[in-house]
């Protein structure tokens, strides 16, 4: 039996309008579905229309046409029932990485003492509970990704929205979060939502992986390989090798799609 859907786009279309009076096409007719507890990836060259998604799941864009509804409901900012993370995490500067935690338990009324040990517990998740009291500038760029999927966490969601958050990592920090993200995944039953470029780490993580090209999705691809996944076995190379051909596609049409205006 099919799972229900944690996220349902039917149509969408996203028209920017420019300086000059023309108007550019950042999505166009795309259609998309995420079960719930699902762990997909949206994987895409820049300027394939990634990040305009995230931000109309989010209710941080309005849609110029078709339909959206994440966890069954029309987005509106601030009323999404998802948390979301970025690749510039966004954490509040003055405050500790336990006070970035607890604000958003704080923003729900959620009492001081409740709030701190909810926001400890998702710390100790993360394995971050002895950075408590560091600010995030005190933090290396693996430990404030953690803060800032920590603080997520604390919107009490079942949907995770993540927009490139490892992308300025090295390689080695990148993996230990994608490990530790695919435990949480697991652990807490969540649906996932992954925005990337890195088409490796597409494959790492996802179980689904939507090639995003053109303002729609090109390729709808079920990941075959059970996990962990090795990167080196012969399954994964191959598995790489057919994305890489998929990617190249969406990359030339986004190359495309940038030079192409319409009149306003």
């Amino acid at each position: 039996m099919a799972q229900p859907a944690a996220i349902a786009v039917q149509g969408l279309g996203k028209v920017f309008r420019r300086g000059d009076g023309l108007s550019v096409a950042a999505l166009a007719g795309l259609d998309l579905v995420v079960e719930e507890r699902a762990f997909v990836t949206l994987l895409g060259p820049t300027g394939c229309g990634k990040t305009t998604l995230l931000r109309i799941l989010l209710g941080l864009e309005a849609p110029s046409g078709g339909s959206v509804r994440v966890a069954g409901r029309v987005p509106v900012e601030g009323q999404v029932p998802a948390g979301a993370v970025f690749q510039q995490h966004s954490l509040l500067p003055w405050r500790r990485a336990l006070a970035n935690v607890m604000f958003p338990l704080e923003m729900r009324g959620v009492r001081r003492r409740a709030a701190r040990r909810q926001a400890l517990d998702l710390l100790r998740l993360v394995g971050l509970e002895e950075a408590a009291g560091a600010f995030p500038h005190e933090l290396s760029g693996g430990m404030q990704q953690r803060v800032a999927i920590a603080r997520a966490l604390a919107h009490n969601a079942s949907i995770l929205l993540l927009d490139e958050p490892f992308g300025a990592l090295d390689d080695r920090t990148r993996r230990l979060l994608q490990a530790v993200l695919l435990d949480i995944w697991e652990s807490r039953q969540l649906t996932v939502l992954f925005v990337t470029h890195n088409i490796e780490e597409a494959l790492t993580l996802g179980d689904r992986i939507l090639v995003l090209g053109q303002g729609r999705i090109l390729e709808d691809h079920a990941v075959p390989l059970a996990r962990p996944r090795d990167p080196l076995s012969d399954a994964f190379a191959a598995e790489l090798l057919a994305l890489r051909r998929v990617f190249a596609a969406a990359a030339e049409g986004a190359a495309r799609g940038r030079d192409r205006s319409i009149e306003a």
